[in-house]
């Protein structure tokens, strides 16, 4: 056993650690608890197409029908949504920069 280790040691990459080999083993267990789901029998398939088909009405546009208006509030209020998509830019480019600023950071620098 401790041939098995000192080899696997000597063997493997520089960039293989722990916090790797952990990342590997989580991923393929959700890997595996994803595909591993029982099947559902091509049975009840047929049948859940058949209800779905049957009791799903079609719908039927008539000339009386209009188009529903939107809330008063939302026509009083249109222009905070170019605030709203703005605020959201501003965040993921900060977190990107940040990230960015982190990742190009060397050891032991202060600032």
């Amino acid at each position: 056993m401790d041939r098995l280790i000192r080899w696997f040691k000597t063997s493997t990459p520089a960039w293989f650690d722990r916090r790797v080999a952990c990342l590997l083993l989580v991923l393929l267990f959700m890997t595996l608890a994803w595909n591993g789901g029982p099947a559902m029998p091509q049975q009840a398939v047929l049948l859940n197409r058949q209800a779905t088909a049957t009791l799903e009405p079609e719908a039927v546009a008539s000339e009386d029908s209009q188009k529903t208006p939107y809330p008063q509030e939302w026509l009083d209020n249109r222009e905070q949504t170019n605030g709203i998509v703005f605020g959201g830019v501003m965040l993921v480019l900060i977190i990107v920069g940040g990230t960015l600023h982190a990742i190009r950071k060397r050891p032991g620098d202060s600032s």
